[in-house]
């Protein structure tokens, strides 16, 4: 009996360990074949620079949203304006969104009151950002990532 039990624990060790060298296996293969942005090539000539906007959706974001607003303003891009869609927050992200847009043009802050019947937050508040824009280009950011000064630029060039 103690010999039938170590038999079956030990092919669920081996199954599990296989199973784990599979998916290891698979994530290299993604990894190999996923397209990476270059971003030591950002040269780009100016009909290669159409009106880009970032959208920001941010929802009780006060820990991160000055820090993700600050390396987007901080884009190299010389054509981009950043909306964010305040979704409804309950901390002090309206006041710091407000502050920021006082001193940065670029900067468009939309105060999102409700949400829609059948809508969910994140997908309204960026639905919401693309109706108050006109640029050709919209670029999706959320409020909790850091960008590098060329990301817009590199983003734009692939």
């Amino acid at each position: 009996m103690l010999l039938a039990l170590q038999i079956v624990v030990l092919a669920l060790l081996a199954y599990a360990a296989a199973t784990w060298i599979l998916r290891y296996i698979q994530s290299r293969n993604i990894t190999r074949i996923a397209p990476c942005l270059n971003p030591d090539n950002i040269h780009l000539e100016p009909h290669e620079t159409p009106r880009l906007s970032v959208c920001v959706p941010a929802s009780n974001e006060e820990d991160n949203i000055a820090h993700c607003l600050h390396g987007i303003l901080a884009s190299d891009y010389p054509d981009f304006e950043v909306i964010v869609v305040d979704d409804r927050s309950t901390d002090r992200t309206p006041e710091i969104l407000d502050d920021l847009a006082a001193r940065h043009g670029r900067l468009k802050v939309i105060h999102n009151t409700e949400l829609p019947e059948g809508w969910f937050g994140k997908s309204h508040a960026l639905h919401v950002a693309a109706q108050h824009t006109q640029a050709p280009w919209m670029l999706f950011v959320d409020a909790d990532t850091r960008l590098h000064p060329n990301c817009l630029r590199t983003c734009m060039r692939e």
